[in-house]
């Protein structure tokens, strides 16, 4: 006796069997523009939609973006004369390819503190965001002390680049930046998980409003607008408070450029001003470092400071 479950199956591959056999391989439509995305900064699923935004509004197509772990990987896959690859500038000299004749576009990526403005007000109806460490740590501890159950801040601190950027701004010194990681937790104004998270799950816990304040990667084309709406969520951002007198930005640049040689891309995206980035912070300045600077940090210093920060070791 049949089942129920195999005649709905066979009756389905009788009826449509013989066109799934003779189905031709899915293609990109013409007025699709593909990105092959190959770096290794830790970019949450926002960031990836702003940059397909910008893009497709830059050159007026949908864009699809491909993500791949390193761009040699991109070699692999048989690409139409609409590709284009975003990638970071250390890994094109190993693209098959002549460097010399690509024509590349910057596409600058600054790191930034995320805040979700509409649970911060339900906290703190009049509160602003915070001009200095003094006052973020301020802001911190008076929304714990409303409800000593909610963790307002939360970082993806498992992933390497989160961490040097955050030594980077909190004390070039490892004992600096561990004193700073333990007075924090000790007063538990950052979600201890954050040890254990990449930036990526730390903004999903944002994006959930299980916290106020996280850091993220954006393009930097969109900082002039500094806040915008995420699933209807508020968000704002803002430099990330450092202890120096200065403000600094880390940011990172990607570069954009077409497999075709014969192709050139439009113009370079305007670029910011950082003095407008942050009205109230004129003192705010971008860093640039390379992919190489945080290998070496990586290999150097990473170990014995996120072993220190676990241990609580001082």
């Amino acid at each position: 006796m049949f089942s129920i479950r195999f005649i709905i199956l066979y009756s389905f591959l009788v009826f449509y069997g013989p066109s799934l056999l003779n189905a031709q391989p899915l293609s990109v439509q013409a007025d699709t523009m593909e990105i092959f995305l190959a770096t290794e900064v830790p970019l949450s699923s926002w960031c990836l939609d702003l940059i397909k935004n910008l893009f497709s509004n830059k050159f007026q197509k949908k864009v699809s973006i491909i993500l791949r772990d390193n761009i040699r990987t991109v070699q692999s896959y048989s690409l139409s004369s609409e590709s284009f690859v975003l990638a970071d500038e250390e890994n094109i000299p190993d693209f098959s390819v002549n460097r010399a004749s690509l024509k590349c576009i910057d596409f600058p990526l600054a790191w930034v503190l995320a805040c979700r403005k509409d649970i911060l007000r339900k906290y703190l109806p009049e509160a602003s965001l915070p001009g200095n460490l003094e006052e973020y740590l301020k802001l911190l501890r008076s929304v714990r002390s409303i409800n000593p159950h909610f963790f307002p801040w939360f970082e993806g601190l498992f992933n390497k680049q989160t961490l040097f950027c955050v030594q980077m701004l909190t004390g070039k010194k490892q004992r600096s930046s561990v004193s700073f990681f333990f007075s924090i937790f000790e007063q538990n104004l950052m979600n201890p998980l954050s040890i254990e998270t990449d930036e990526v799950l730390a903004f999903d816990v944002l994006d959930a409003g299980d916290t106020i304040f996280s850091s993220l990667w954006l393009p930097e084309a969109v900082l002039e607008s500094k806040e915008v709406y995420f699933k209807k969520h508020e968000i704002s951002w803002l430099p990330f408070p450092g202890v120096s007198s200065e403000t600094i930005i880390p940011r990172v640049t990607l570069k954009f450029f077409s497999l075709n040689s014969e192709k050139s891309p439009l113009k370079p995206f305007e670029e910011n001003n950082s003095n407008d980035f942050y009205s109230s912070l004129p003192s705010a300045v971008f860093r640039n470092y390379s992919l190489n600077d945080v290998q070496e940090w990586i290999e150097n210093e990473h170990p014995a400071l996120y072993r220190k920060i676990v241990m609580g070791d001082l």
